[in-house]
């Protein structure tokens, strides 16, 4: 009787021990699954991680122009259609400027491309300090010309786009071409127009780009401003 209970009581030690060697694997395998998959986890958040960094640096790419920082035409194109319709809701007046180098081949020819392309990047840089507010747009609209969209009155408008053409000069980055100032200097086209239903944004840029001959023609290192007003296009101000 006495061997049967020991036996007995073998038998139980064992299935126990057998047991819980059993539910210890089974613990230990999920706590290492466990662990396994907080690695998992961490490499994936890591991997997230980069992957987004990564796509922000191919959406800044894709709006930025390479050569100068600014925004390019197709950024521009965007944010200048969302300011447009925010302020056709809003109707508040929007300011848009084209500056342009003056004389800037003559500058590349006599200094050379590479001194030409430090010239883009100092006036885009100047631009950039000038325009500095969240909604202002600065992007290079092409070769040497600059396309800034602002909101301002037209007093504002005139004053801030002086006060950009001023600053280039301040830069005093030395000129091939002296006849209207021993540095490089910019003229400018200003539109100032409330955004309608009838009219879309490319009559700004018209304008903008209109005004912009007028100070060329009128001598250059110089600004022209014209407001859209229903259907009738008036000039308000000439000059530097």
């Amino acid at each position: 009787m006495l061997t049967d209970t020991w036996t007995n009581l073998i038998i139980i030690t064992g299935i126990t021990m057998c047991i819980s060697v059993f539910i210890y694997n089974i613990y230990v395998d999920n706590f290492m699954r466990s662990m396994e998959l907080e690695k998992s986890n961490a490499e994936l958040v890591g991997a997230n991680e980069k992957l987004a960094e990564a796509n922000e640096k191919l959406e800044i790419a894709a709006n930025t122009d390479q050569m100068t920082g600014v925004l390019n035409r197709r950024a521009f194109s965007r944010d200048y259609e969302e300011i447009w319709n925010s302020s056709l809701l809003k109707k508040a007046r929007i300011a848009t400027a084209i500056f342009d180098i003056d004389f800037f081949k003559a500058y590349n020819d006599k200094f050379g491309h590479l001194e030409g392309d430090k010239c883009l990047q100092m006036i885009a840089g100047s631009l950039r300090d000038s325009f500095r507010r969240q909604y202002d747009i600065v992007s290079r609209f092409g070769g040497e010309e600059f396309l800034v969209v602002f909101d301002a009155s037209e007093q504002d408008a005139y004053a801030l786009v002086n006060n950009a053409r001023q600053h280039v000069e301040d830069l005093h980055i030395p000129h091939a071409k002296k006849t209207v100032s021993p540095y490089v200097t910019v003229s400018a086209g200003v539109c100032v127009m409330v955004p309608s239903e009838a009219v879309d944004n490319d009559i700004a840029l018209r304008m903008a780009d209109d005004a912009l001959y007028e100070s060329k023609r009128g001598g250059r290192n110089k600004i022209t401003m014209k407001i859209y007003e229903k259907e009738a296009e008036k000039e308000e101000k000439s000059g530097s």
